[in-house]
């Protein structure tokens, strides 16, 4: 079972961790790597609590140790090309397995 999503509704409770022992792999769609271009692209002001989202699924993976594939997506186009770098690098620091 995989899931792709904005994750912000993601529920990081027990029950929420307890999915994600379920999921082969989540993938975020994020699409920028600032609050600003987040505000853009996306038209929302919850950059902080989406990059909040990915850290919390990556360290839930590692404290317990999920076969789970944690991943970032973004709807490459010409408007936002510059973020793709930079996105990476933020994935890196999230702890993302791959953008």
């Amino acid at each position: 079972m995989a899931l792709g999503t904005n994750g912000l509704l993601l529920d990081e409770g027990p029950k929420g961790q307890a999915a994600l022992a379920h999921l082969t792999w989540l993938r975020f769609n994020i699409s920028a790597a600032s609050d600003q271009s987040y505000r853009r692209i996306h038209a929302s002001k919850d950059f902080a609590l989406a990059c909040h989202k990915i850290r919390f699924v990556a360290e839930t993976k590692r404290r317990l140790n999920l076969s789970l594939t944690v991943g970032l997506q973004m709807v490459l186009t010409p408007d936002n090309l510059p973020e793709a770098l930079p996105l990476a690098r933020l994935g890196r620091e999230l702890g993302a397995d791959y953008l």
